[in-house]
C-alpha cells in the first residue's frame, strides 16, 4: 500500500460502500454517519413531514421485528389437507387481511381468499392457544363471485367493512359477534384489486384495468368519479393524513 488513506472507506467504489453499509443497522447509520445529498422523488419533496432516514429506520426495525417473531406465535388462515376435519381456516390462498380492535379491546382478524369466502378471526383466542375450530367467530361463504383481494375497515364506524373482488365488485358489509350481512355493492367495472376509505364517508378502489374509482359509502356505493393515468393494473392504494387538510391520496 502506497498511501496509508489508499485503505480509508471513502476511496472504496459506490458499489462496495452500498453493500458495507447495508450491513449496519439504519439507526446507526442515522446517529453516527454524516448526512448526504440524496435525490428524492418530486412527490416525496413536496412533503414537509417525509423524513427518509428515519422512514428507512423504521421499515428496517419493522422487517426485523417481524424476522424475529417466534415460531410458535405463528398460526396458519389456510386449511391443512390432512387434517381437514380439525380446522376451520380458509381452503385457498389468503390475499386479504385487516387486524383490528374492538371498542372493548378484544383483537380481530378478518380474512379474505380466493375460496370467495370471509372469515373473522378471535385473535385472543389463538393466543391462548385454544381449540382451533373456535378461533373464526363468524364464516362468510360465497362472500364475492370471484376471488377476494381487499378488505377495508372505515375508521368512523366499528361495525362496517369494505371489501373487492376479481368479480368487478366492491361490498359494504355489517359486522357483529355472530355474522356478517352485506349491506350494499357496486360494480367497478373490472377486476377490483384494492379499496381504502376516510374520514368523510368516500373510498378510493383500483381495478386491473387501470382505473382509480372513487366511491361514496354513504350513497349505496356509488361510483362518483374514475380516472385512468396508468399504463396498466393499478393493484395497490395508500393514502396519508397531512397537516392542514383531510386525506391525501397517495396512489401507487
Amino acid at each position: 500500500m502506497e498511501n496509508e488513506s489508499d485503505g480509508n472507506l471513502v476511496h472504496l467504489p459506490p458499489e462496495l460502500l452500498l453493500l458495507v453499509f447495508s450491513n449496519i443497522p439504519a439507526r446507526h447509520l442515522m446517529n453516527n454517519t454524516s448526512p448526504e445529498q440524496i435525490r428524492l422523488s418530486t412527490s416525496e419533496l413536496s412533503s414537509n413531514d417525509f423524513d427518509a432516514a428515519r422512514t428507512y429506520v423504521e421499515i428496517e426495525e419493522e422487517r426485523n421485528r417481524w424476522k424475529a417473531w417466534r415460531k410458535q406465535e405463528n398460526f396458519s388462515l389456510t386449511i391443512d389437507s390432512r387434517r381437514i376435519g380439525d380446522s376451520c381456516g380458509h381452503i385457498a390462498t389468503v390475499d386479504a387481511l385487516r387486524i383490528f380492535k374492538s371498542s372493548n379491546g378484544q383483537r380481530f382478524c378478518l380474512s379474505g381468499g380466493r375460496d370467495r369466502s370471509i372469515k373473522l378471526w378471535d385473535l385472543n383466542k389463538i393466543q391462548e392457544n385454544e381449540n382451533k375450530l373456535s378461533w373464526v367467530s363468524v364464516d362468510k361463504q360465497g362472500a364475492h363471485g370471484g376471488w377476494i383481494w381487499c378488505i377495508d375497515r372505515p375508521s368512523q364506524t366499528e361495525d362496517q367493512f369494505l371489501s373487492c373482488a376479481w368479480d368487478c365488485t366492491i361490498k359494504l358489509w355489517k359486522l357483529t359477534s355472530s355474522d356478517i350481512t352485506e349491506l350494499g355493492s357496486s360494480k367497478v367495472g373490472s377486476a377490483a384489486t384494492s379499496i381504502i376509505s376516510s374520514r368523510d364517508g368516500l373510498a378510493m378502489c383500483s381495478t386491473f384495468l387501470r382505473k382509480v374509482c372513487l366511491i361514496d359509502i354513504k350513497n349505496g356505493l356509488d361510483v362518483v368519479a374514475s380516472y385512468s393515468h396508468h399504463a396498466g393494473p393499478v393493484f395497490s392504494l395508500a393514502r396519508k393524513v397531512c397537516h392542514g387538510c383531510t386525506f391525501t391520496w397517495y396512489l401507487y
